[in-house]
């Protein structure tokens, strides 16, 4: 299974850093929620991670996530898309 860190890690739930410049990837901390098919939306110093499909239960996800990159926290919002769901 390919990969672009050199060990395991939970690729549901992975931020990961992508320095293209540098041509390196760092691990940032998880989120909450693990997720696929998702939308991510950058504002300002903040990434969103909207909706998606649960890779343990393969249903819809319906909440938000943001990550904020000056703390490097994860806070789920009360916003839900469960009208995709």
């Amino acid at each position: 299974e390919p990969s672009l860190l050199p060990y395991k890690y939970d690729v549901g739930r992975s931020a990961l850093l992508v320095n293209l410049a540098t041509n390196s990837v760092e691990e940032k901390p998880q989120m909450t929620q693990g997720r696929f098919y998702h939308s991510v939306a950058v504002v300002g110093n903040m990434t969103y991670v909207i909706a998606g499909r649960n890779p343990s239960t393969d249903r819809n996800v319906t909440s938000v996530e943001r990550y904020d990159v000056i703390s490097e926290r994860w806070s789920t919002l009360t916003a839900q898309f469960d009208q995709f769901a």
